[in-house]
């Protein structure tokens, strides 16, 4: 089954069945079928094994200091900053993108976050 069609099937599926950076990552496979979403999985996996278990500040520290991960004040509207997997290799992005990074490497860390829709923005609470 292709990426847009996977993207379909979850969209039928119940909330939570499917974690959002694998919806994400359909996303980009969309773009480029040749993209391996497992790796771009394996990645965020290693990034949540350095945060510190049930710590926002080690997540905070790992993402935005180790990592280096933080939005593109230069090009904004680059479609790469859309895309999970160009985040994970640019470590540059959007809110929305940096938002579902963060929650997915905080749940893999045991760290409660949710995403919340405002008006022009996407946080994460």
């Amino acid at each position: 089954m292709d990426a847009t069609e996977r993207f379909i099937e979850w969209t039928r599926l119940e909330p939570g069945a499917m974690a959002v950076e694998e919806a994400a990552l359909l996303v980009s496979a969309h773009a480029r079928p040749d993209l391996e979403i497992e790796k771009s999985l394996e990645q965020i996996d290693r990034l949540a094994a350095e945060v510190d278990r049930g710590s926002l500040d080690s997540l905070i520290t790992v993402l935005f200091d180790s990592f280096g991960v933080r939005g593109d004040a230069v090009n904004y509207y680059n479609p790469d900053n859309s895309y999970l997997d160009s985040v994970l290799r640019r470590r540059t992005g959007i809110p929305i993108t940096l938002a579902v990074l963060t929650m997915a490497v905080g749940r893999r860390a045991s760290i409660p976050l949710d995403g919340v829709g405002m008006p022009g923005h996407f946080l994460v609470g």
